[in-house]
């Protein structure tokens, strides 16, 4: 073998030897994985989930999760380098012994102790603080009055081996009560057990929620914890620099994460017995008073019925707990609060919450319906400036009291209605309204606020219900019925159904295009107007022509008509004269020969009438013939002697030369003998 070929024989060898080795290498040392935007190495995270636990960590692995121990993970992740998440689920005991064996990375919310610490590594800043309570069912009077010794004896859920229990259990036993206890695996199973009757109460923490139970007794509280397992300690120090951060930039997050979720429907999903007994006494009813033409908030529509998106508080009160809700409209805030004060109604909506302003009412505040921003709409260039001169009227959400309160320095005025007000802003009376910038688009869509400023303000403001003093139970069910109603309240879920109130689409944009709409309308009446009298003198001018034609007609069918007898008098006379004188053959010669030139003219009469309709069409053609002109005159006097001899006029005429011209010139200077 030639040296060449051993020299690429060996290459080829030791080529495909590191090949199969860098293969081996990759497959027992993977490559380490980037961030598909950024050169960060990935860090995987296996996260501990906690199975069906409402309210801190919501779903399956896999699918959409959520809940405010989900939110925390994730605001957590986008503070730390590369991490991503890994989700194991299991019951807190399985996720502990996994945690305290290395099996997963992370778990939130756990409560500290000595214990804990020998095997896990703690945050340094807690995560937050737990407090613990025992849960009974809403309508569990007996244990509403606040007296621990309402428990004795009865069967108490718990979670085994958590804080919340050993807490629980030691502020029983503080309390020298008795009880039974029984283990249940999760927070959402021990709520299910209160609601089917297994267990009269629940220990619990208030991390979760629901509707079926509510808080009776506060038993403790404690610090919560992100911890990791002791091997870990490169993920602790990323959970106190992301916390830090955290903290830096909202110093409330902890609290303000928790509270989107966690116990603000404890206890709504039934009433209590006091609250029962109210509604007995009261014939199950309750009457709801609304301000109209609030959209979209509240109005009347057509039929009388409330619409809007509180309209969802009654069909929740309704449907929720079977009570009977009435409205009524009333037209400004100064009528909503008379009927209250005066029985009335029971419950006024909407207004915003204030408690100075309550307290000088003499009323009592539901819970939040949402929170409203608001909008100025002004008519100057400096927002400042305007805001000293604000105008509102009667029946608006905003009042004059909230206006006064909001804007210390502003001189407020009231108006009758959006009409009058926007009349003040145009006419300088006024430089500034204040509106929910949720009804922005419906004052839109009704006037022409187009030549104004608008600027969303950075005050808010909450919405809410008014109650007399004196009713808890009352104010008890309307706070349920808000709790149940959810984000239906929200003035985004209302989409109109009907016309009502000036709301329909096609008025709204009608009323939007209105200038428009007139010009074009105005110019469609002009432009017909102007076809219309253009029509009438064109037809007056043909109408003009033809009774021109029709006289004209008339005036030719006259002389025709004359002109006609003429020629058949003087071919009668002949045939008489030609009777008279029986015999002589020269006067019958010349009788013949003047009939025939009668008849020749007479039928030239005829074709001349016959030509009329060509004459109007304009379809005459003249014809140019030479002629005999003594013979034509010769012709022409020979009519012109028998109309003479019949009046007894004997006509002499002579004759010059010759000379030559149309026979029309000659025709249009004929005519009869008496003319």
């Amino acid at each position: 073998m030639k040296p060449s070929a051993v020299l690429r024989l060996a290459l080829r060898r030791t080529l495909a030897v590191a090949l199969a080795a860098l293969t081996v290498l990759s497959a027992v040392m993977p490559a380490p994985a980037f961030a598909a935007d950024s050169d960060q190495q990935v860090k995987t995270v296996r996260v501990g989930w906690l199975v069906n636990n409402k309210g801190f960590q919501e779903g399956t692995p896999g699918e959409r999760l959520s809940g405010w121990g989900y939110e925390y993970l994730q605001t957590l992740s986008y503070y730390t380098k590369g991490w991503q998440y890994e989700y194991v689920s299991g019951t807190f005991s399985e996720l502990m012994d996994m945690l305290e064996a290395g099996e997963i990375d992370l778990m939130p919310n756990i409560s500290y102790s000595a214990e804990r610490e020998q095997k896990l590594l703690f945050s340094s800043n807690p995560e937050g603080t737990e407090r613990y309570y025992i849960y009974a069912r809403p309508d569990r009077d007996d244990l509403a009055k606040g007296d621990p010794q309402a428990l004795q004896g009865l069967t108490i859920g718990c979670n085994s081996g958590v804080m919340q229990t050993i807490v629980g259990q030691q502020w029983l036993a503080n309390e020298d009560v008795t009880c039974t206890y029984k283990e249940i695996d999760t927070g959402s199973a021990l709520f299910e057990a209160l609601a089917d009757g297994e267990v009269d109460a629940v220990i619990m923490n208030d991390t979760i929620s629901s509707p079926d139970a509510s808080p009776m007794f506060y038993v403790g509280s404690s610090d919560y914890f992100f911890a990791v397992p002791k091997s870990r300690p490169d993920l602790m120090n990323d959970i106190n620099a992301a916390m830090t951060t955290i903290a830096r930039d909202n110093p409330r997050y902890n609290e303000e994460v928790k509270s989107s979720y966690s116990t603000q429907n404890s206890g709504s999903s039934s009433l209590t017995g006091t609250e029962t007994t109210w509604l007995k006494e009261n014939g199950n009813t309750i009457t709801l008073g609304y301000l109209k033409n609030q959209l979209p908030y509240c109005t009347q529509n057509d039929d009388g019925e409330m619409e809007g998106s509180l309209a969802s508080l009654a069909t929740t009160l309704h449907d929720k707990f079977d009570i009977t809700v009435k409205t009524i409209a009333l037209s400004n805030n100064k009528q909503m609060i008379k009927a209250l004060s005066n029985g009335t109604i029971d419950v006024a909506l909407p207004l915003f919450r204030d408690y100075w302003l309550a307290e000088q009412t003499g009323v009592i505040q539901s819970n939040s319906m949402g929170t409203v921003s608001l909008t100025a709409i002004h008519s100057g260039k400096n927002l400042n400036s305007d805001l000293k001169n604000i105008a509102c009227t009667k029946s608006t959400i905003v009042n004059r009291f909230e206006l006064e309160s909001l804007f210390p320095n502003a001189t407020v005025t009231e108006y009758s209605n959006d009409g009058e007000v926007l009349k003040a802003l145009n006419e300088g009376k006024a430089r500034c309204i204040i509106v929910p910038s949720t009804r922005l688009e419906t004052l839109r869509d009704i006037y022409d606020i187009e030549d104004f400023e608008t600027q969303e303000l950075t005050n808010t403001a909450q919405l809410s219900c008014l109650i007399s003093r004196g009713k808890p139970e009352l104010l008890g069910i309307i706070n349920k019925g808000i709790v149940n109603a959810g984000e239906s309240l929200s003035a985004n879920s209302y989409f109109p159904t009907s016309y009502s109130a000036q709301e329909s689409d096609a008025f709204r944009l009608l009323y939007r295009n209105r200038i428009v709409i007139a010009a074009v309308v105005i110019c469609i009446l002009l432009t017909g107007i102007v076809i219309l009298v253009w029509s009438l003198y064109r037809a007056q001018e043909e109408r003009q022509k033809a009774d021109a034609a029709n006289a004209a007609k008339t005036a030719f069918l006259t002389r025709m008509s004359h002109d006609i007898r003429t020629p058949l008098n003087g071919i009668l006379g002949l045939i008489e004269i030609e009777e008279l004188r029986e015999g002589d053959m020269q006067v019958a010669r010349e009788s013949r020969a003047k009939a025939r030139v009668a008849a020749n003219h007479l039928l030239s009469l005829i074709n001349d009438i016959l030509e009329m309709g060509r004459i109007e069409e304009r379809k005459v053609t003249l014809e140019h013939e030479s002629f005999n002109l003594k013979e034509l005159c010769d012709n022409a006097l020979v009519l012109c002697k028998l109309r003479a001899s019949d009046r007894g006029i004997t006509m002499l005429d002579t004759s010059e030369p010759y000379a030559h011209m149309t026979q029309s010139a000659v025709k249009s200077h004929n005519g009869p003998a008496d003319r």
